[in-house]
């Protein structure tokens, strides 16, 4: 028999790490009854002016025509409203996921849009799974990477089911995409597209919205209530629902397209009024959603499940619309920073409630898990804000805001605090002008006194007490949440995808602790994607261990294991029964290789001209990569380079391709082929579905004039630009290449996001399908020096978009005027 010693070295120094059977994740929790039900309403790019109430809220100065949101201006007054609510960066992704961790995208590298969120942060879904609630998600995703669309199988907007949707165990929606009618992106849970009523013009209001993609959004939310009632009472619900309205495009459905106009005042910091149509549309968006939100707080009502359940609404981000000179996101100032917050629970929220004290998209993982009486993982960088909606005072701790400049912004910081009672703006601002970049104080305002930031009060001697205080509050948050990107730039980026499986290498740390509650646990400081079971033994000999309880899923979590009261577990001194913990292989499949720096050179002749890229060989860094050649071709990979150089320089590369299923994601780094090797995406007439994906870094694919340096043959092949430069100077590109192609070859520029093509050439192939698509809010450019060539030379961008082979939103309609715009050689959307 093991000695006391020993017992307490076991269970203090270390974790079984054998990987042995699969099992559930699924955590012991409290009766339901004392725990709520969770529905977080997000809205995509609604600014919090956008209201028919709070502070500079649009209807202050408009005069004839007032913007019409009844239904949550009744939802408000029965809840809290905070009018100093604010994204942490005001774009999709990068606030999503501030949203689902409670962490500012510099510590997750969250940085733009068409990232995927890394798997080793814990998520505030995944702790309500492990909580016991049943949780569902609808609407827009956004955070797994570049995927988007219904074709293909599974189609390539869909989120698979492991840990990549983050414990949230029902879904209906979609990776990313806007388009509100016949053309949207829904997906069901298995990845079908979800079937387009059709609306009914002439019949009821609900009959007219049929077709309208937040209609059906709700429905499918009130169906999972109804059965959620009938089938699983009792039980709890965690329901996160994503609007893509009003984001653009701005197409209100009939029965909300009813603003005029001619008949609104542009915002007191807009001297522009040319975007009052764009705005027009927009408030019938923000009306219709109105509606919609009604419907499902009207069922929730029916159903009884009102008194039980936190309702959220709020938002991603704002829309610039014209104030201060901008359009879109991504802006410091308050059209684009700050969003809405409504909350509801009866009985525990006080009703007609309203704060100013600041609150950021941080915070709100914490303050849900905290209302829920969850335990909120370490890695959260908000705060637990719930005794502030409960009516209570609480400090009034700054929030903080960044952007790292992409197409919306050229980067800064930004600080909300309140001092001397009085609420102030400090803005830094990036200058690119020294390298490294280093940041300097931009603009300093006086929120109370000034809502609309006409007065820039940085150089006011009579605030020179206030920006030393906000600019050493900010100093102080950047070193606290480890913010080292400007100026040393340091902080990696999030990839474009991660792989799909884990496994535990290296000894769990594990201990044991008494508790308030009297007990003692066996706790662990858990790995992502892993679930963990503790196991009992009653002498630690072989097959003597089983398991107890049920498994816990880690992702980075730690996990503590009820063992009840430790003195009854020994007898003088020795221990009844032993413990220790088992971790699990998650319940997922499939394998990504990384490239993560190194200078890697390419053979056609060989797989690598200095072996195999892996750890063990000299100038590489990262995972083992399998068939990273141009020489053999690439079949079936996913790789993603997040550094380094990749180059092909000689042989028979020139005929080989990236085939198959291939993704390749570039991230930063640089791909580089020499003068004689043209990169191919597809090959002859394979069955493929190829994607080069430029989220950042350089695809340089230039050489002397005359060349080939980018075709795309195959079937089914897409470049996608989201960020960085492809340079095909002095080459051409070419859409199809061979009679054999029967399917389409897409230049695709990403929504929201920047990245610019240079080619001498861009050459089609007549009859075939290829074409060049931009996205909403695209900052990208295509610059062609040369020629562009279909049936015949000497087109243009408009003679494209003519014959269908330019498009928006992978739409043809409307004239090239009215979404493009043409500078010198260079195209962009307007």
């Amino acid at each position: 028999m093991p000695s006391r010693r020993d017992f307490i070295k076991y269970l203090g120094a270390s974790g079984a790490a054998a990987l042995s059977t699969k099992a559930k994740a699924n955590h012991d929790s409290p009766s339901s009854s004392t725990k709520p039900n969770v529905v977080l309403v997000v809205a995509d790019q609604w600014r919090a002016s956008a209201l028919e109430m709070g502070p500079s809220n649009d209807n202050t100065y408009q005069t004839t025509q007032l913007l019409q949101t009844p239904h949550l201006k009744s939802f408000g007054e029965t809840g809290m409203r905070l009018d100093r609510c604010f994204a942490t960066k005001p774009v999709c992704t990068p606030n999503r996921s501030a949203i689902i961790t409670g962490q500012y995208p510099h510590e997750t590298g969250m940085f733009n849009n068409n990232l995927m969120l890394p798997p080793d942060i814990p998520c505030m879904s995944d702790v309500f799974n492990d909580a016991g609630y049943r949780t569902y998600y609808v609407g827009k995703w956004h955070m797994d990477g570049g995927g988007k669309g219904t074709s293909g199988s599974p189609a390539a907007g869909w989120v698979p089911k492991n840990w990549r949707r983050r414990g949230l165990n029902q879904w209906d929606g979609m990776n990313r995409g806007h388009s509100y009618y016949n053309g949207s992106f829904m997906l069901d849970d298995d990845g079908s597209k979800i079937p387009v009523p059709t609306a009914n013009p002439s019949g009821t209001l609900d009959e007219q919205l049929a077709d309208f993609e937040p209609h059906r959004q709700v429905d499918l939310v009130m169906d999972y209530l109804t059965d959620h009632q009938a089938n699983h009472d009792g039980e709890n619900f965690f329901i996160w629902l994503n609007f893509g309205p009003p984001h653009d495009p701005f197409t209100p459905p009939a029965p909300f397209d009813t603003y005029n106009a001619t008949s609104l005042v542009a915002r007191p910091n807009n001297t522009d009024s040319s975007n009052m149509s764009a705005l027009a549309n927009y408030y019938g968006l923000c009306t219709a959603l109105d509606y919609e939100f009604k419907r499902l707080s009207d069922h929730l009502e029916s159903l009884g499940l009102t008194e039980d359940t936190i309702v959220v609404f709020t938002s991603d981000h704002g829309e610039m619309m014209g104030s201060h000179g901008y359009v879109r996101k991504g802006q410091p100032e308050d059209e684009s920073w700050r969003i809405p917050f409504l909350v509801r629970w009866p009985q525990h929220v006080p009703a007609s409630a309203v704060s100013d004290t600041a609150f950021s998209s941080t915070d709100i993982m914490p303050t849900l898990l905290g209302m829920c009486g969850l335990d909120i993982p370490d890695s959260v960088s908000g705060s637990d804000k719930s005794q502030l909606l409960y009516g209570n005072s609480i400090p009034d701790t700054p929030v903080y805001g960044e952007n790292e400049g992409n197409g919306y912004s050229s980067g800064w910081r930004g600080i909300v605090k309140k001092i001397g009672g009085v609420t102030y703006k400090l803005i830094l601002r990036v200058n690119r002008d020294v390298t490294p970049n280093e940041m300097y104080t931009g603009e300093l305002y006086d929120l109370d006194n000034d809502p609309y930031e006409l007065t820039n009060q940085v150089d006011n001697p009579s605030f020179a007490a206030i920006r030393t205080d906000l600019e050493d509050t900010i100093d102080q948050w950047r070193t606290e949440t480890g913010d080292t990107y400007y100026p040393a730039q340091g902080t990696p980026m999030a990839s474009g995808s991660y792989p799909s499986t884990a496994t535990v290498n290296e000894d769990l740390n594990s201990k044991i602790l008494k508790k308030d509650d009297g007990k003692h646990y066996l706790q662990v400081k858990s790995q992502s994607r892993i679930f963990f079971t503790m196991q009992e033994s009653p002498d630690m000999s072989s097959g003597s261990w089983t398991d107890v309880g049920s498994a816990k899923h880690g992702n980075g979590n730690l996990l503590n294991f009820e063992i009840g009261d430790l003195g009854s577990l020994t007898f003088l001194g020795i221990p009844k029964m032993f413990y220790r913990v088992k971790a699990e292989e998650s319940l997922v499949t499939g394998s990504t290789d990384f490239i993560e720096g190194g200078n890697i050179s390419g053979s056609s002749s060989a797989d690598w001209s200095n072996g195999a890229p892996s750890s063990a060989v000299p100038g590489t860094i990262g995972l083992d990569i399998t068939s990273g050649t141009m020489g053999g071709g690439l079949n079936g990979q996913v790789i993603t380079q997040l550094a380094g150089t990749i180059l092909i320089n000689s042989g028979t590369a020139s005929s080989q391709a990236f085939d198959g299923s291939t993704k390749y994601t570039l991230v930063g780094g640089i791909f580089r082929r020499t003068t004689s090797h043209v990169l191919r995406l597809g090959q002859n007439s394979n069955i493929s579905s190829v994607e080069f994906n430029i989220v950042g870094g350089l695809l340089d694919l230039s050489s002397s004039a005359g060349s080939t340096g980018l075709v795309f043959m195959g079937t089914d092949s897409v470049l996608n630009i989201s960020g960085g430069t492809v340079d095909v100077s002095g080459n051409q590109i070419y859409l199809h290449d061979s009679s054999n192609h029967t399917d389409t070859a897409i230049i695709n520029f990403e929504e929201e996001s920047a990245g610019d093509v240079t080619c001498a050439l861009l050459k089609f192939s007549s009859a075939k399908l290829g074409y060049i698509n931009f996205e909403t809010g695209s900052n990208g450019t295509l610059t062609v020096t040369d020629d562009i060539s279909d049936a015949s030379t000497g087109l243009t961008f408009e003679d494209l978009w003519n014959s269908g082979r330019l498009r928006y939103m992978d739409e043809n309609t409307g004239n090239f005027s009215d979404h493009f715009q043409v500078s010198g050689s260079t195209l962009s959307l307007k």
